[in-house]
């Protein structure tokens, strides 16, 4: 069991670069580091993003300020961790993510930098105000990257979309059986509508669902949008303009829908 106790040092999160941050962000970096195990990484970054009402854009200023390091297996590892904590031998639990943990080496100012595959330089922190903006190379990770080649292809030789739905919409639905159920009836009608997700357009739902509603509301969202046969997902209760009819609807499907809608207005 790891320890219940985090700490924050003020050679961190006192700086100008750390207080020029949006307060959300800063908030994120908080409860980030209370959720870290001893070596200071994060299991379920998104579900602590989602939980405390924050957006991913908080969590890619993180990242770009330096103050994080997300990996492709949905990790992340905060970087000044063993600047803010200090734990006693005896306390000490090693993290289970060792692969990712093997990716990382530690700075002269005891920060986690990338190494081996990918390269990070350290953003220049300067105390006096006068800071000068972190410089990051891009960092890739080949192996993924070539899995998700792979994938693509083989569902492209199989006349089918990249990838099978439920791998990207389990990961966002994250143990959320009614959401995940909810996002796999709105793919099943995209087929049956001859509009099937492509991956990119599950990634591309999946962040408007996290930027723009608030979690609560997701899966009566994702729900309306299946029942409407919409492309994409509205808020509660607001419909597309009267004048729109979504460009897959078929001519028996606007009857039907007319004749729901006389039904309605007559109260039958």
């Amino acid at each position: 069991m790891m320890a219940n106790k985090r700490m924050f040092s003020v050679d961190v999160v006192e700086t100008d670069a750390f207080l020029d941050l949006p307060s959300k962000t800063q908030a994120l970096y908080f409860h980030l580091g209370m959720r870290a195990d001893d070596d200071g990484f994060v299991s379920s970054p998104r579900t602590i993003v989602r939980t405390i009402g924050c957006t991913t854009g908080d969590l890619k200023q993180l990242e770009a300020a330096g103050y994080v390091i997300s990996f492709s297996s949905g990790v992340l590892v905060v970087t000044d961790w063993k600047v803010n904590n200090t734990l006693k031998s005896d306390r000490y639990r090693k993290t289970m993510f060792q692969n990712e943990l093997a990716l990382l080496k530690e700075s002269a100012s005891k920060r986690y930098i990338l190494s081996g595959n990918g390269t990070i330089s350290e953003p220049i922190r300067n105390q006096n105000g006068n800071q000068q903006e972190p410089q990051y190379s891009t960092v890739k990770d080949s192996v993924e990257k070539c899995r998700l080649e792979q994938e693509s292809n083989a569902a492209a030789a199989a006349g089918e979309p990249d990838t099978p739905p439920v791998d990207i919409f389990t990961s966002f639905a994250d143990g959320d059986g009614e959401l995940l159920q909810a996002l796999q009836d709105y793919d099943r009608m995209r087929k049956e509508k001859r509009k099937s997700l492509t991956d990119t357009m599950r990634r591309s739902l999946c962040q408007q669902l996290d930027e723009e509603f608030h979690r609560c509301e997701w899966v009566q969202i994702i729900k309306q949008a299946t029942r409407q046969g919409w492309l994409k997902f509205y808020p509660l209760d607001k419909d597309k303009p009267a004048s729109t009819v979504p460009e897959f609807e078929s001519a028996g499907d606007q009857i039907s829908r007319i004749i729901e809608n006389l039904k309605r207005k007559n109260g039958a």
